[in-house]
């Protein structure tokens, strides 16, 4: 996606939350200064932190359909962190309505994006639905890029198998 439209995008849905007042003078102040990788950081943040909120029940009122809009805009434009949160409540139907094809397409995406976070949440999804080798895949990626979790729960797969035999 072209950078200036993805940027015209956040900056709208910013725009649209009178919440973020705060954000938008900030990003007023970065696009007149020049600062396009600051407005995007700035827009994606604020957008990643909201969705958080809404989804976790820290919001009254919230408008899931939203966020959910929302999100998708900044998981296609490549923010791993909003793929991430997408992806795993769609996957488990937490808030936003159950669609676990649409949600394993978000994790995957951003555990290509080296999101661990990701490869954690699609190797339980894949573990729990029997494909134990995919799962173990996206362990060992995880572990690889320095996941304790990971690591932990390898160690626990391994020394099962070794005790079994």
């Amino acid at each position: 996606m072209n950078k200036g439209i993805t940027i015209f995008l956040l900056l709208l849905l910013c725009c649209r939350n009178t919440d973020n007042r705060e954000t938008i003078d900030t990003v007023d102040q970065d696009l007149s200064d020049g600062h396009m990788d600051a407005i995007t950081e700035v827009a994606l943040d604020s957008i990643y932190n909201h969705a958080y909120a809404v989804l976790h029940g820290d919001v009254e009122d919230p408008d899931y359909e939203s966020v959910k809009a929302r999100l998708e805009i900044c998981a296609n434009a490549q923010d791993a962190r909003c793929a991430t949160l997408l992806g795993y409540h769609l996957i488990k139907g937490f808030k936003l309505k159950r669609d676990v094809q649409s949600g394993v397409r978000y994790l995957n995406e951003a555990a290509r994006l080296n999101n661990v976070e990701a490869m954690l949440y699609l190797s339980d999804y894949y573990y729990e639905s029997g494909r134990v080798d995919s799962s173990l895949v996206l362990l060992e990626k995880a572990h690889e890029n320095e996941s304790a979790e990971a690591t932990y729960v390898l160690s626990e797969i391994y020394l099962k198998e070794s005790t079994s035999d």
